[in-house]
């Protein structure tokens, strides 16, 4: 008796052990690599501009001209060094990226910020952006503010999540 349960039990387990998830890793290799996935440098704003209509039929006669060749767009990124824009907020002295990360204010300001309504914080105050395939643009506000974040989202298309964070802007 004792063995037909013990065979049971571990029957069970067999069938509720997690599966291997199988995934293709040669058809993740070769993947296009997105073309942006973050703000250009020097960007104070890139605001989403997403036509879903002319995409699709820029697409449609890209692949009516010949279907074996990608299109490459230009996404008019500037990648010159110059003078950024001074920031907004609190700088720190000195202004050194050793006291940018130290910075007790900064760190309160990101640890106070109020998680808006139907999102969900995943991460918070860990000096570091998330960059992803499904980046949509870039907007600067003047002070930190997640709530904005969250009516800016709502009103994008595509938009499911959004980064938040302090970024020092040195001047040479």
């Amino acid at each position: 008796m004792r063995t037909i349960l013990l065979v049971s039990a571990l029957a069970g387990l067999a069938f509720t052990a997690p599966r291997p998830q199988e995934l293709n890793f040669e058809e993740i290799d070769t993947a296009p690599v997105p073309s942006a996935v973050g703000p250009s440098i020097g960007a104070v704003e890139e605001p989403v501009t997403y036509n879903a209509a002319a995409e699709a039929s820029e697409a449609a006669a890209a692949i009516a001209t010949d279907p074996a060749t990608p299109v490459k767009r230009s996404l008019g990124f500037n990648d010159d060094c110059g003078p950024q824009p001074d920031g907004y907020g609190p700088k720190t002295t000195p202004d050194t990226p050793e006291a940018f990360l130290a910075s007790q204010e900064l760190a309160n300001i990101a640890i106070s910020a109020p998680t808006p309504a139907g999102y969900k914080r995943s991460f918070q105050n860990l000096q570091a952006a998330v960059n992803a395939n499904s980046y949509l643009g870039l907007t600067t506000f003047k002070t930190y503010d997640t709530i904005k974040c969250q009516q800016l989202c709502d009103a994008t298309n595509l938009c499911t999540a959004f980064n938040i964070y302090i970024e020092r802007e040195i001047q040479a």
